[in-house]
């Protein structure tokens, strides 16, 4: 009885994280001069999804596909050999370079411009509810995202309008769910959904799970999930669109790193 109480209660946090997160990132959003800035089918391209029958994924579609345009070329030959070396030996959190946020675990980029910037480790912890230790702990390598249930690498934010992206990792053998994976996590978190479907798309140079919310649904902005299944982990990438910003524009912020 004991054990399949903590079951529900473990479930129910895993399919909460991310839309408590987006709620908290929504104010955040409004609020960005309190931190300092720092630092999603044609299998050969970075974006298609498949199965798009609805108005809400045909246009994430089109989304998915600004992306197979804007950033079909590898833009590692501008990095120096040593940002490429940096990159290559840092942990499964990322690391930052200026206004980019370069994640070696999954193989994307996100390149920030004069609107969208990142939260630094007291806005990561602010936002996700940890600690700014636990941040520091895993931001710098003494802990890694196999010692959490969920962590958090990245969270880019639109100062303009309070859109956002959030990188995070959700660990299966944190949670009392059998075999969790990157389809079946996305599955559970949109069965309150009436009509919201998991499909399969090529992105940032992978085969990516997503979904696509509308915001009449959520409440918070249109949310359109993307993950993957790296190394035992869920690399889970979530974008929350504000006010009339398209979904476009913030995917084409992604580039492959290789």
């Amino acid at each position: 009885m004991i054990d399949s109480m903590k079951r529900r209660i473990k479930i129910s946090s895993a399919l909460l994280i991310a839309v408590m997160l987006l709620g908290l990132m929504t104010g955040c959003g409004q609020e960005e001069e309190q931190y300092t800035s720092p630092n999603f089918d044609e299998s050969n391209k970075i974006g298609t999804v498949t199965d798009s029958a609805t108005e809400s994924n045909a246009t994430m579609s089109d989304a998915v596909a600004l992306a197979s345009v804007t950033n079909a070329t590898p833009s590692d030959a501008t990095m120096t050999d040593a940002l490429v070396a940096s990159i290559s030996d840092a942990s499964a959190m990322g690391m930052y370079d200026n206004n980019t946020y370069f994640n070696n675990l999954a193989g994307f980029r996100i390149n920030g411009d004069e609107v969208w910037t990142f939260f630094d480790e007291e806005g990561v912890a602010s936002a996700s509810g940890q600690s700014r230790d636990d941040i520091d702990n895993l931001w710098s390598g003494l802990k890694t995202p196999y010692d959490y249930d969920t962590s958090y690498a990245a969270i880019a934010y639109n100062t303009e309008t309070g859109s956002n992206i959030i990188v995070s990792y959700i660990n299966p053998d944190k949670y009392l769910i059998e075999g969790l994976n990157a389809e079946s996590y996305l599955r559970k978190s949109v069965d309150r959904y009436e009509g919201v479907v998991v499909r399969n798309a090529r992105f940032a140079g992978d085969d990516y799970t997503c979904v696509d919310i509308p915001k009449e649904e959520t409440g918070m902005g249109r949310r359109t999930q993307f993950a993957i299944d790296k190394e035992g982990l869920i690399v889970l990438i979530t974008f929350t669109t504000q006010k009339d910003e398209e979904l476009e524009e913030a995917i084409s912020l992604f580039s492959r790193l290789n």
